[in-house]
């Protein structure tokens, strides 16, 4: 879900994503996240870039065609908007605008503790001043906001005073941010792994 994104994840809606466009769809063990940019091309594309991740005078942009286009797609080419893939029981890719990568791996410690592996994946070995700049930001707000998130819902759990609701779904399968469908199939994937033991 991404309900809390345009209240809470102010650098993420206005320089990564049009939070109007966001759209998640869950399917077998995978949550889908898919948005356009925002209309100007990402800061971490850089000068030497042709606005969409691409080297320019490389002759030809690798990556075109490779994606299949999304219903929040914009049009612009492969790599031009924002696409996240969770996948089930604890990793994800995550492909920001401009055709930048980063996978997260969740290490479960203990009930309350989990390790994050963080990992980016740029096109050369030496990173432009902005693409550092991009993996300093995204770690300084969007995800340290969502780090304050987890820790306040697992103090809430911990305090024994919680009672889970009811979810708000679309019906529609493929949903904007005020929705929990992906809540929801998160629960289903944990009971089918569960088994009896559920």
């Amino acid at each position: 879900e991404c309900y809390h994104c345009p209240n809470v994840h102010k650098w993420f809606t206005s320089g990564v994503v049009a939070p109007g466009s966001y759209r998640i769809a869950s399917g077998g063990s995978v949550i889908h996240h898919a948005a356009e940019r925002p209309g100007q091309p990402p800061a971490w594309t850089g000068p030497d870039t042709d606005g969409n991740g691409a080297r320019t005078g490389d002759g030809d942009r690798a990556g075109d065609g490779d994606v299949a286009a999304t219903p929040a797609g914009n049009g612009g080419g492969a790599g031009d908007g924002y696409e996240a893939y969770f996948v089930w029981p604890a990793s994800a890719i995550q492909c920001y605008p401009g055709q930048v990568i980063n996978t997260f791996r969740w290490v479960p410690l203990a009930v309350d503790r989990t390790m994050l592996i963080r990992e980016w994946w740029f096109d050369t070995a030496d990173l432009t001043e902005a693409q550092s700049r991009l993996v300093s930001d995204d770690w300084e707000n969007t995800v340290a906001e969502d780090f304050g998130i987890v820790e306040s819902v697992q103090r809430g759990v911990a305090s024994r005073g919680y009672t889970p609701g009811p979810l708000i779904e679309d019906p529609g399968g493929v949903c904007g941010v005020h929705s929990e469908n992906s809540v929801s199939h998160l629960q289903d994937l944990l009971l089918a792994s569960l088994g009896d033991e559920a």
